[in-house]
């Protein structure tokens, strides 16, 4: 298991998806193709 998903599994989960978006948002004005590549690999599964 990778360290991130590690501490995912202690954390608390609103506080994951708090940072997470926080985090997709700075990705989209950063790396907007970076982003879209994710979203789209996440729409599809």
């Amino acid at each position: 298991m990778s360290e991130f998903l590690e501490i995912v599994n202690r954390a608390d989960a609103g506080r994951v998806w708090r940072v997470l978006d926080k985090f997709m948002d700075a990705l989209k004005e950063a790396r907007p193709d970076v982003y879209n590549d994710l979203v789209h690999s996440l729409r599809r599964k």
